[in-house]
């Protein structure tokens, strides 16, 4: 994730908010979506979906809560 207080910039270094769990078939994990319409606490808990490789033709939706927190700094 990267931050900004304007669209166009300036932008802050990237943040990793969370690892996706490991394909099963050592396929892919794939199409991480960020769901705006469920956001909580004014921002500060996000929700993100992606999906996992199973194998076999099969695929897993994988939700995750992403809990934020303010440092007061500008990017």
């Amino acid at each position: 994730m990267r931050t900004s207080p304007a669209p166009e910039g300036p932008w802050s270094e990237e943040l990793l908010l969370f690892t996706a769990r490991v394909p099963v078939d050592g396929g892919n994990t794939y199409d991480a979506q960020a769901h705006s319409e469920f956001d909580a606490n004014g921002g500060q808990m996000i929700y993100v979906t992606y999906s996992r490789s199973l194998g076999d033709f099969r695929s897993e939706v994988r939700l995750v809560s992403v809990s934020m927190q303010t440092t007061g700094q500008i990017p």
